[in-house]
């Protein structure tokens, strides 16, 4: 099935619409967007290929055979979880305990070594619209990590855009973005089958990813401090402040 899809702008009202025409002609969609934040250049680029990133990867599970109407709705789907990502949420302090994740270079993680210390956990993707985003995680690392930042990226399946293999995940990452940050072992991140911790931070705070590399950030007391959505980099001011201001408080 073919879309036509661009940007188009109301001089009048000043509001820019996201447009996309099926190709026998009638209208996808047509929805306002409302320009919010200084990184709109970035949002609208990442906007269009995470939305196309969910819509495929639910189209590799299914057959061709939907009807209009399943398409119509998938979109919908994806543009209701887009708004919900763009936005950063605070949530309540709620302690989270120490959790051990399997290392992809082999041995354990163990969130215990960041005790009163921040640290960010990441679920990542190899073949995902954000997967560039590992440059960015990587850059965060290295200018955090000898202030006591602690940092796990979590490749997950979950959305189905990771590779087969652990191997092929470290290969992938090794290769291409010289990771050298903490990484787990591919794991689950929603759902029955999510690891421990994430199972915890949806407990206590009602936090789950809803895409890949969402962030969550661990405060020096254990809580929950602030958790952001896929479209927020991992370079941006506002995560970075928060990081910062946990740094100070850290013993």
């Amino acid at each position: 099935m073919l879309c036509l899809s661009f940007w188009r702008r109301d001089n009048a009202s000043g509001v820019t619409y996201w447009v996309a025409k099926h190709y026998q002609g009638f209208s996808l969609c047509a929805l306002p967007w409302v320009l919010i934040s200084t990184e709109e250049v970035y949002f609208h680029r990442e906007a269009l290929s995470w939305v196309t990133d969910l819509i495929l990867s639910q189209m590799r599970k299914e057959s061709m055979e939907h009807s209009h109407t399943s398409i119509l709705r998938r979109a919908a789907l994806a543009f209701g979880l887009l708004a919900v990502s763009a936005v950063p949420t605070a949530v309540a302090s709620s302690e989270i305990e120490y959790y051990t994740f399997p290392s992809i270079y082999g041995g354990i993680i163990d969130t215990k070594q960041w005790q009163g210390k921040p640290y960010l956990v990441v679920n990542t993707a190899s073949q995902c619209a954000f997967t560039k985003q590992y440059a960015s995680l990587q850059k965060l690392y290295d200018k955090y990590r000898d202030a006591g930042l602690g940092m796990i990226a979590v490749p997950s399946d979950d959305f189905n855009q990771e590779f087969d293999s652990d191997a092929e995940v470290k290969s992938f990452c090794e290769l291409n973005y010289d990771i050298d940050m903490p990484m787990s072992e591919t794991l689950s991140v929603r759902g029955q089958d999510a690891h421990p911790f994430f199972k915890a931070v949806k407990a206590e705070s009602g936090f789950a990813p809803k895409w890949n590399f969402n962030k969550i950030l661990i405060g020096v007391d254990g809580h929950v401090i602030e958790t952001w959505g896929s479209l927020t980099r991992p370079l941006a001011a506002k995560l970075m402040k928060v990081i910062e201001v946990e740094l100070s408080k850290s013993h």
